[in-house]
């Protein structure tokens, strides 16, 4: 008896010990190949044997039955966290073990939207409908000029307008237009904030005045190497005290601007966003400024620039000049090409 005893006994260990041997050293070790990235989530109070099926049946695991058995005795399933979790090319069983003991987990975009350099957010108006953020363009401006959001972040204008970075945003719950409004001046202030206080103070400009200059500069090129040169022809102006006749910021006083400037909107003295026969910066920012745009201002050209005007190659680049008669010539230029 004594002998068959011990027999069982061996027998027993041995398979125990190779069951060991193989759950906690060659089975974690398969992995399983995925064709495409898997999204899986792990609900809250599912249970062990639950999971282990759903795994399966998501294609995860090949053995429901084996990962059950393993995490019951080789880890510690309380510790694992509810979540949407993303599983992409090779992984094994200890791969999702590890991944969601550590709460790995992703987040859906819900919706993403670009606020791109140079543009007003009005120009973002049809994306934002879209997304059903606003219904109409009186929501859209009546959030740009929400007075609570102004004072909260101590902005002194009466528009958020020139304060939401431009930047691509991604939002992963159900959010109203002020979310998105609020997240873009979080970013702008995060990239601005203690970054250029003292030239702000050297320039003699508020911090709204540099804003509004710098929306300005973004608007009328897309060439970034000439935003110092168109800088220095709105400082020149500013010294002297002269009109900016910046076109882009009469086009943002317009109401339904429908493409065309006409002489009515070059006399129009009700548009305060008219350079032409308004002195000195617009009231509000014009358009979303990018760092570089904002920089500018501080370090402008100092080659005695006092215009510009666009060049007939169409490369989107201007001819900068110093004087009238230069300019003059360059407008000829350009008049002759578009007929």
């Amino acid at each position: 008896m004594k002998k068959i005893f011990f027999a069982l006994l061996i027998t027993a260990a041995i398979i125990i010990g190779g069951g060991y041997y193989f759950l906690h050293g060659v089975w974690p070790l398969q992995a399983t190949s995925l064709a495409q990235t898997t999204k899986f989530k792990l609900e809250k109070g599912v249970s062990l044997k639950n999971l282990s099926s759903q795994l399966e049946t998501a294609g995860l695991i090949d053995n429901q039955h084996l990962f059950y058995y393993y995490v019951r005795m080789f880890s510690d399933y309380s510790k694992f966290q509810a979540g949407n979790y993303q599983f992409k090319n090779q992984i094994s069983n200890t791969d999702i073990i590890k991944k969601m003991i550590a709460g790995d987990t992703f987040q859906e975009v819900l919706f993403e939207i670009n606020f791109p350099e140079g543009q007003s957010i009005r120009r973002s108006f049809s994306k934002l409908k879209n997304l059903n953020l606003v219904q109409n363009k009186e929501q859209l401006e009546l959030a740009l000029k929400d007075k609570n959001m102004l004072k909260d972040y101590k902005i002194p204008s009466t528009s958020l307008e020139g304060y939401i970075y431009p930047a691509t945003y991604r939002f992963y719950k159900p959010s109203t237009i002020q979310d998105v409004i609020k997240t873009g001046v979080d970013e702008f202030f995060k990239r601005t904030k203690n970054k250029y206080q003292n030239q702000l103070k050297k320039s003699g400009l508020s911090m709204n005045e540099w804003v509004v200059f710098a929306s300005l500069i973004e608007a009328e090129t897309q060439i970034k190497n000439e935003y110092p040169k168109v800088a220095e022809v709105i400082w020149n102006r500013l010294k002297k005290k002269d009109f900016l006749g910046i076109d882009a910021a009469l086009i943002y006083g317009i109401k339904d601007y429908q493409g065309d400037i006409k002489w009515s909107h070059l006399k129009d003295k009700k548009n305060l966003y008219n350079s032409r026969v308004h002195k000195g910066l617009p009231p509000t920012a014009i358009a979303s400024p990018s760092l570089d745009a904002l920089e500018a201002v501080f370090n402008p050209s100092n080659q005695g620039y006092y215009f510009y005007v666009t060049k007939t190659d169409q490369s989107k680049e201007h001819h900068f000049s110093k004087t009238l008669k230069e300019h003059n010539r360059w407008v000829r230029e350009l008049v002759k090409s578009s007929k």
